[in-house]
């Protein structure tokens, strides 16, 4: 029965690190529990705070997006303007050129009609035979001319050469 006394007291005693072991290991358990349970009470928060997020984004997205459009509307539109007052500009510009050219234009009709109407004149008063006297008489002065001037090129021609030979 000794034997079994020292058995059954190392059997306790084993029995007895057993339980407390076991106790150490409920500890360790139930604050690995806790732990868990942190996590993930954590876990969810992060997980709800992140679908809020999620949830509000198409919003933001929605008012950027909005608040960018009207932004290059207003540039288009800003642009737009420019270029129309630029363009009203130059139509003003050539408006005022074409009504100048214009008045050129007729300044230069109404001097020409005065000058057509003194041709007429002029060519009323003269005498169409005396005009046929006035031009043979300006052909003989062109005809002596013309005669004189070949004279002296011919001089000219001489007396190049002569100076070429001495």
């Amino acid at each position: 029965m000794i034997g079994t006394i020292e058995d059954l007291e190392r059997e306790i005693e084993q029995f007895q690190k057993n339980v407390m072991a076991s106790g150490e290991l409920v500890t360790l358990l139930k604050q690995m529990l806790e732990q868990i349970k942190d996590q993930n009470k954590s876990f969810e928060q992060g997980a709800v705070a992140l679908i809020k997020r999620m949830d509000a984004l198409p919003e933001i997205i929605e008012n950027e997006n909005s608040a960018s459009n009207a932004k290059i509307k207003a540039d288009i539109s800003n642009e737009l303007a420019q270029f129309m007052q630029k363009y009203s500009d130059e139509q003003n510009q050539y408006s005022l050129q074409l009504k100048q050219t214009g008045a050129i234009i007729k300044s230069a009709e109404e001097k020409l009609d005065v000058s057509y109407k003194e041709f007429i004149d002029t060519l009323g008063k003269t005498n169409i035979s005396n005009l046929y006297d006035q031009n043979q008489q300006l052909k003989k002065t062109l005809n002596i001319r013309t005669t004189i001037l070949m004279a002296v090129s011919a001089v000219s021609v001489v007396l190049g050469i002569v100076g070429l030979i001495i």
